[in-house]
């Protein structure tokens, strides 16, 4: 008799254990954690857990550039980058605008429901040219997890060496 194929889905792989922002908190605060917890972005979501967002270090670099070009009456302070994500800077200062995550965060977001299949997953990212899809609640949009191309590479690990 023919074995029986699976059928993975985002929930068999998706980390739960999700690093999150509040559009309430500062870029300095969100900068530092995502420096502390060695990821390059993160979900923004309200006070009830909602998805509003995503933040990332590229929407820290707009944030720079446009504090820079422009004289929009925020308050700055001096933030020393981590050297781990700009190697030889550990002796540079950057300003970093005092702007709350809201204001800074991208609000063009990817999400994927966890009964998704890997294949839909894929297909996704590649079709969208991203690196990962918050995962959320059918109905309330509230976060469940994420999923990124190093999930995938550890599921397609897994499922070769079976």
């Amino acid at each position: 008799m023919a074995k029986k194929r699976q059928i993975w889905t985002v929930k068999d792989w998706m980390t739960k254990a999700v690093v999150a922002l509040q559009v309430t908190d500062s870029i300095q605060d969100a900068v530092a954690k995502l420096l502390r917890r060695k990821v390059h972005g993160a979900p923004v979501t309200d006070h009830h857990g909602t998805v509003k967002g995503v933040f990332s270090l590229t929407d820290l670099a707009k944030s720079l550039n446009s504090a820079r070009s422009s004289a929009n009456g925020h308050s700055y302070f001096w933030y020393p980058i981590a050297t781990e994500f700009l190697p030889g800077a550990d002796e540079l200062d950057f300003q970093l605008p005092a702007l709350t995550v809201a204001e800074a965060m991208s609000e063009k977001i990817h999400t994927v429901a966890e009964t998704a299949t890997l294949s839909e997953l894929i297909r996704s990212m590649l079709r969208n040219k991203i690196q990962r899809l918050i995962v959320v609640g059918p109905k309330d949009r509230q976060l469940r997890g994420i999923i990124t191309q190093t999930d995938l590479l550890k599921a397609l690990q897994s499922i070769l060496t079976r």
